[in-house]
């Protein structure tokens, strides 16, 4: 494969990609982007980016959230950059306040996009604690103009020990024992930085230092009983719960 066969190659694995933002405000835009592009290298490019759909296909994890609006992306955005405090009133999905919409003023520090969704890293001003929050659930935003000070936020120590979108929980050594075939499944991917694969009978000992919430509890129920958490105890308990729960659920509906 010589050069403008990687480059073309390159430019349609990027231009799928981007296809996972379809549904959201940008996607317009995006294509309108690409669609130029494609253009400006000449028509041998654009034959060859449409040859390649034939027998090359690209499928995002996620696509675009539902629910964030053009209005809402703006805002958000433009209190990042210009660092002004945001009053926003958003429905939680976790903690004390579940399912109530309350009203909140933020110290934007980044605008996060992961997994198909958009999120904004911020400082609650209120308890002063640096937390994320998912775009899809401000029902409103306001750009006050009152100046933002962030008291030094790091993103990339912030985001080090995340292993997907929440911030939420202590960062803590994980080791989970998982059995072939899945194992040679998980072993395949990087699922975070600091993750190490052993190669035992019957499977792999995956260990990583990350944060223990209920996104990794979910990850691993996913990967069903193949999986074994080994520590800490804190995870397995989360995963014990969860499994009892759907197990329950589950239950009921059968001999409902």
């Amino acid at each position: 494969m010589h050069f403008e066969s990687h480059r073309n190659f390159a430019l349609y694995l990027a231009r799928e990609s981007l296809k996972s933002m379809k549904g959201s405000p940008l996607i317009d835009n995006i294509l309108k982007l690409t669609e130029k592009l494609e253009k400006a290298l000449g028509p041998s490019v654009e034959k060859e980016l449409k040859n390649l759909s034939g027998y090359v296909t690209y499928k995002a994890q996620a696509t675009w959230q539902t629910g964030v609006s053009q209005e809402t992306l703006d805002t958000v955005y433009r209190a990042c950059w210009d660092s002004v405090v945001l009053e926003v009133e958003y429905k939680a999905k976790s903690g004390d306040n579940i399912d109530q919409i309350k009203k909140r003023r933020l110290g934007p520090e980044t605008l996060y996009f992961a997994n198909g969704g958009a999120y904004l890293i911020a400082l609650d001003l209120a308890d002063k604690k640096i937390k994320t929050y998912s775009l899809s659930r401000i029902f409103s935003a306001n750009y006050t103009e009152e100046e933002y000070i962030s008291p030094g936020f790091d993103l990339t120590e912030f985001m080090k020990s995340n292993f997907g979108v929440l911030g939420t929980g202590e960062a803590q050594d994980v080791k989970i024992f998982v059995r072939d075939p899945i194992g040679s499944y998980v072993s395949e991917r990087r699922w975070h930085d600091s993750q190490q694969i052993t190669r035992v009978d019957g499977g792999i000992e995956f260990k990583m230092h990350v944060r223990v919430n209920d996104e990794l509890a979910r990850w691993i129920l996913g990967l069903g009983p193949a999986a074994d958490v080994h520590q800490p105890a804190e995870l397995r308990d989360l995963v014990t719960t969860a499994a009892l729960a759907i197990a329950g659920k589950n239950k009921l509906k059968k001999t409902g």
